[in-house]
């Protein structure tokens, strides 16, 4: 639980201290501070979050579900990373087929998955001089009570040590890596019924797993 600990709270607090230093540079311009300091004061609750649910996950398994449409969810992930995908000179896109559908899903775990496998992409596109640096966001229409989403990045794709112990825990080619990020996107997402896959796309690499829908029958069965 430390290691999963330390592994998730590292984006949030990288934003944070990013957030600090922008706004010392800005204290002149009033309006610009009080936006830094308002998403300084979102990451640090965000931390909070992920400490209290992780805890609890590890603990019992517990997944604290809410209804959330699918466009809100996305966007929200996705707000604390354009900026550092901006930085790296990388397009986040999203491509949401059925906005208003409603999930039924732990919101920040969801969200804590979504923050890994976009940030592993970023990082996969830094790595490479490819002059195509696009993060793409997919969600399908509902099927049987389950939306698909894809991430799908132009990055070098999966190498094949790697590939097949993928989400294995401390499975990892970055030398500072501790390889839990995906083996805790896993397990998050096989608690609400599914299952995190990973593929080779036509230009990089594609991680897809699917989301169940507040329509869908309380116990209902497990999606592939």
């Amino acid at each position: 639980m430390a290691a999963a600990l330390a592994h998730e709270l590292n984006q949030p607090l990288s934003a944070i201290r990013t957030y600090a230093r922008a706004s010392q540079m800005v204290m002149r311009e009033p309006g610009r501070a009080d936006e830094l300091m308002q998403k300084i004061e979102r990451e640090a609750a965000r931390a909070g979050e992920v400490v209290q649910r992780l805890r609890n996950f590890f603990r019992s398994g517990a997944s604290q579900l809410e209804r959330i449409p699918v466009k809100q969810l996305i966007d929200g992930a996705l707000a604390p990373l354009r900026e550092d995908a901006e930085q790296h000179g990388i397009e986040l896109r999203t491509d949401i087929e059925d906005e208003a559908t409603e999930l039924l899903v732990d919101r920040i775990q969801i969200e804590t998955v979504l923050h890994r496998l976009v940030g592993n992409a970023i990082e996969a596109i830094d790595s490479t001089a490819s002059a195509q640096r696009v993060i793409r966001i997919v969600t399908g229409r509902p099927d049987s009570g389950w939306v698909p989403v894809s991430v799908i990045d132009s990055g070098p794709g999966l190498s094949p040590e790697i590939a097949e112990r993928l989400f294995e825990p401390f499975a990892t080619t970055k030398p500072t890596g501790t390889g839990l990020g995906l083996a805790i996107s896993r397990s998050m997402i096989e608690a609400h019924g599914a299952q995190l896959k990973a593929e080779r796309s036509a230009y990089g690499a594609r991680f897809c797993f699917s989301l169940p829908t507040a329509a869908l029958k309380e116990g209902g069965n497990g999606h592939a």
